[in-house]
């Protein structure tokens, strides 16, 4: 299930030499297999087949346009958590309706958008995003559908930065 593979001691991404592609482009060079990407969204989305389940891909580990194309040819949705990547997903074709909205801290222009772009679901992080987020719809004169993400006062004893 991986198109890297090393052929006589040089590494190749399916039938590329990453070797070539560093002398041509320079380092550092992120290379990603599309065959591997495919493969294992495929494999994902066979595991899952019995039950509704949606994939989403979480853009903010990779914004390439190109890799997101992928990943909407392949009928995913995308998990983005900013207006700069709700921009970039409908830009790479992602309908709104496969759109998630979530991030923390979203502002009232963010929950404005993804309301008048009828993404499929915002995320709310508190009382007072829903409040922003209700009047964007009024506004708007639509309905949206929201999930609410709840923090459990999670204190993990390390840094008082990741304490929920």
């Amino acid at each position: 299930m991986n198109y890297f593979r090393y052929r006589k001691g040089e590494l190749f991404c399916e039938d590329v030499s990453l070797r070539a592609l560093c002398e041509r482009h320079g380092t550092p060079l992120y290379v990603y297999s599309k065959r591997t990407i495919v493969q294992h969204y495929r494999h994902l989305r066979r595991s899952w087949r019995p039950y509704p389940v949606v994939v989403a891909y979480a853009m903010k580990a990779n914004s390439n346009l190109a890799l997101l194309r992928i990943f909407r040819n392949l009928g995913a949705w995308v998990d983005t958590v900013s207006l700069g990547e709700m921009y970039r997903a409908l830009g790479a074709g992602f309908p709104p309706e496969r759109i998630i909205f979530g991030g923390v801290g979203k502002s009232e222009e963010e929950l404005a958008y993804a309301v008048k772009k009828r993404v499929f679901l915002v995320v709310a992080d508190g009382i007072e995003e829903l409040h922003l987020l209700a009047a964007a719809a009024r506004r708007a004169g639509r309905r949206v559908r929201v999930a609410i993400r709840v923090n459990p006062g999670v204190d993990p004893m390390t840094h008082g930065y990741i304490a929920t």
